[in-house]
Order: C-alpha cells, then sequence, then structure tokens
C-alpha cells in the first residue's frame, strides 16, 4: 500500500464518518424543512405552511421527519431539529420580518 492509496481513501472515510455521524439525517432534514416552504404556497395557497390546511403542515412534517431518518435510523432524532433549522433560515433569509415575525 503506498501513500497515494491513503489519499484515494480519505474522502471516502470521511463521507463514512459523516453518514455514520448523522450528518446526512440533519442535512436532508435541513433541507426538506426548507422545500416545506418553497413548495407551501403552490400547495395550499398560503405564503406560510400553518395559514393552510394545518393537516398539511402537521403531516408534512411527520413524513419529510420519516424521509429524513430513512438514510440512518439510530439519529432520527436530528431529522426534526434539522426539519426546524431549515425552516427557521428560510423565514429569516426569505421572509420580510415584521414586528411580530416570532409569532408568525
Amino acid at each position: 500500500m503506498t501513500a497515494s492509496d491513503n489519499l484515494d481513501k480519505e474522502p471516502f472515510e470521511a463521507l463514512e464518518l459523516f453518514w455514520r455521524k448523522g450528518g446526512a439525517v440533519f442535512t436532508l432534514g435541513f433541507f426538506l424543512g426548507v422545500l416545506l416552504w418553497l413548495t407551501s404556497f403552490a400547495l395550499t395557497g398560503d405564503e406560510e405552511p400553518w395559514d393552510g390546511n394545518f393537516l398539511y403542515y402537521c403531516s408534512a412534517l411527520f413524513f419529510m421527519g420519516v424521509a429524513a431518518a430513512l438514510p440512518n435510523p439510530r439519529k432520527f432524532w436530528l431529522a426534526p431539529i434539522g426539519l426546524y433549522a431549515g425552516q427557521v433560515i428560510y423565514i429569516v433569509v426569505a421572509m420580510p420580518l415584521g414586528p411580530f415575525f416570532l409569532v408568525g
């Protein structure tokens, strides 16, 4: 085994470590949280997901959380954290902040 063999393995080892530690679950949850807000207007007709059909928002959170936890079910608890982090970042970046932004 040469030094170049180790260099070829290092990126894959880092990816495997990321996968095992639950980074994939959090990242997928994060992007699904953003996707929930991006598709909200098209699916409900309202700008905020909870302003439309509340059942849509609750069921979307549940099913997106399950989907985000599929890569590493032992780290399922990272999925809702990623979902909510994605939503918060989307709200702060894409929504106009008014005096009542904390209440929705």
